[in-house]
């Protein structure tokens, strides 16, 4: 079963270390809003939650953690 774009969300900031904050911040959202997409209190809606995947999968890569990311030495 594919994951929300909230569980990558948190899954995304958590690996990279940001507070709601900072993910909020590049996200152009509040911290608030991050809150209640984390805590179930609201879904994003269908353009948000597109730049939610984009995000965590840009972060992902990032850190390593998508099949097929490449780690520089």
């Amino acid at each position: 079963m594919p994951l929300k774009p909230v569980d990558t969300l948190r899954i995304a900031r958590l690996a990279s270390g940001l507070t709601k904050q900072d993910a909020a911040r590049e996200l152009g959202v509040s911290a608030r809003q991050v809150i209640r997409w984390e805590s179930g209190q609201a879904d994003p809606l269908p353009v948000c939650a597109r730049r939610i995947t984009e995000w965590a999968e840009e972060r992902l890569e990032q850190a390593g953690m998508l099949a097929g990311a490449t780690r520089e030495s």
